[in-house]
């Protein structure tokens, strides 16, 4: 009797305990090795983030980024660029374990979003040099025609104002400039950075890039597995306060930048000590500016005994003489 008792017992226990383990988040268990390494996943077409080279390598900011943070975590990682709406559908299928997004709300489905913002996306309008700028804010948006990024900031912007009207949606964005670059009074809404990268790397010097006054977004992770987001974030801090993420920003947003190689905080010791000689030459220069004041003082304070005395022997030989 005790033993079917003890059975029942042990069988309740499993009814209730295992509602309770399906509960548990689903990353609580998940480790990376070999043979299941970080799948990571972005877009192949988004200069100068992440893009297909010529060889058909995947590289840019995102990608050295996040073969960093690997590095640092100790973990194998595969990298796979597809297109941006292929890839968010991988990461909410959970084929995928990380990329990198825009924090907006049409992205919300996919998973959730680091702490971390890893780039702000403001947005500039790419013109031929001499044109009228008809952009200059986003309330200028909604009466002007002019090419964006399918499915980009922009584009949803003018889909939620319900200006859709106004946009020329390109898949190709290199083409796009190209388009802008042939034609007269064409324009193009994109963000800041990419844009930048396309003129300067398909050498149209004639093109001219402006700021526009508009919402900017936040570039974040995004991932369905919050353990891993909490441990990028950590990651992604501490190699910010190592300014180890200068040189890959250097490379990527501002080659015209030369890196020296040498740590930043170098740079603030050496200016620290410039200025510690800077004040010690002050204070030896008023030190001796006011010795050299003093010193004359006391010359001119001697001269002026000396001529006192001179001229009591003076007086004193006189009245001497007369007696």
């Amino acid at each position: 009797m005790n033993n079917h008792y003890r059975y029942l017992m042990i069988f309740l226990c499993l009814l209730v305990l295992s509602p309770m383990r399906a509960q548990l988040p689903s990353d609580s268990a998940r480790v990376f090795d070999r043979e299941h390494p970080l799948v990571y996943e972005d877009a192949w077409d988004l200069w100068p983030y992440s893009f297909l080279s010529p060889s058909g390598e995947a590289v840019g900011y995102n990608i050295d980024l996040i073969r960093l943070i690997c590095e640092e975590l100790d973990i194998p990682y595969v990298i796979k660029l597809k297109p941006t709406k292929k890839a968010l559908e991988d990461i909410k299928s959970g084929e995928a374990d990380l990329m990198l997004a825009m924090d907006a709300g049409y992205h919300s489905a996919y998973g959730q979003t680091s702490k971390t913002v890893v780039q702000i996306f403001t947005h500039s309008v790419l013109h031929r040099k001499g044109e009228p700028l008809r952009i200059k804010t986003e309330a200028d948006l909604e009466h002007n025609r002019f090419i964006v990024h399918e499915g980009s900031f922009a584009h949803h912007l003018m889909k939620e104002k319900g200006w859709e009207a106004q946009v020329i949606p390109y898949d190709d964005m290199r083409e796009a400039v190209q388009h802008v670059y042939n034609t007269p009074n064409e324009q193009i809404v994109w963000n800041t950075l990419s844009l930048k990268w396309l003129k300067h790397t398909l050498h149209f010097d004639d093109l001219e890039l402006t700021p526009v006054k508009m919402q900017h977004g936040e570039y974040k992770f995004i991932s369905q597995q919050p353990v891993l987001l909490n441990l990028v974030d950590e990651v992604y801090a501490r190699l910010e306060a190592e300014d180890k993420l200068i040189p890959l920003q250097n490379k990527w947003f501002y080659p015209e930048r030369k890196d020296s190689g040498i740590p930043i905080w170098i740079w603030f010791v050496v200016g620290a000590m410039i200025l510690l000689v800077i004040s010690a030459v002050g204070y030896y220069a008023l030190y001796r500016f006011r010795e050299k004041k003093m010193t004359n003082a006391i010359r001119r304070s001697n001269t002026r005994l000396a001529k006192l005395r001179s001229e009591e022997r003076r007086v004193g030989k006189e009245c001497r003489s007369r007696w």
